[in-house]
């Protein structure tokens, strides 16, 4: 489950890309599309559709009465840290408690289906590229 953000924030983000592209120039790095980039709540993985009414069920109760809330973007980091560098992230805020609570009701719905709790939150500007095998 992710919360998709608005164009002029997905904007802001393509720039510091950019700028962050500008830095490593000529560095193999897989950049995420910055129309693509989202604030995931909860990462379900693949599930079957047997499981889809239940799942569906339990985001509705978990999003009940939360009210609209506006994200700010805030520090910027990578992980792991150092010379490996597999994930640039973009830290965001939100002042009034309601994302945290709408993360909290979430994870208090999936979690008795089996998903595992996810708690940090961040916007991806790079990921790492997974291949098969």
């Amino acid at each position: 489950m992710a919360i998709d953000l608005t164009a002029e924030l997905k904007a802001a983000l393509g720039e510091l890309q950019n700028s962050l592209r500008r830095l490593w120039l000529g560095a193999p790095i897989r950049w995420v599309d910055p129309a693509g980039i989202h604030l995931t709540l909860k990462f379900l993985g693949e599930v079957g559709a047997d499981r889809l009414e239940a799942i569906f069920a339990a985001l509705e109760r978990g999003t009940a009465g939360v009210e609209p809330f506006e994200l700010k973007i805030g520090g910027l980091g990578f992980f792991p840290s150092g010379r490996r560098t597999r994930v640039i992230w973009v830290g965001v805020n939100e002042a009034t408690g309601r994302l945290a609570k709408l993360q909290r009701q979430v994870e208090a719905g999936l979690e008795p289906l089996g998903f595992a709790k996810y708690s940090v939150l961040y916007l991806s500007l790079r990921k790492p590229r997974f291949t098969g095998g």
